[in-house]
């Protein structure tokens, strides 16, 4: 199955960054769950649940286990699917700014709070 590729969509002030690749499911145990297609199927219909009654889209920031109320959001999640076993996610509505921090956090989890 071919994987997506990351693609940077420019808006008024600021960008998306669609087909962006969140994590593989392994079945594994991973910390608190095991994360299988089944698991993520439903977080995906929550989500797509979510934005379509509430308009709510899970906000970005950087790092983990912050205080959120210090922390600025820096866009939001969309989109979230699953192709085979990679769960993929864009990124909207980004500040301009975290262009630039991407390229320092090349890497991505998810901290569901």
């Amino acid at each position: 199955m071919a994987k997506l590729k990351p693609e940077i969509v420019t808006r008024e002030a600021n960008f998306d960054v669609l087909n962006v690749p969140l994590f593989e499911i392994t079945g594994k145990n991973e910390k608190r769950f095991i994360m299988t297609e089944e698991t993520v199927d439903g977080f995906i219909a929550v989500h797509n649940k979510l934005k379509e009654d509430k308009e709510f889209l899970p906000t970005v920031f950087i790092g983990h286990n912050g205080n959120r109320e210090e922390q600025p959001a820096i866009g939001f999640f969309d989109n979230i699917r699953r192709i085979g076993k990679q769960v993929y996610v864009d990124f909207v509505n980004m500040k301009p700014f975290a262009k630039y921090m991407m390229d320092g956090f090349p890497y991505r989890s998810m901290e569901i709070i």
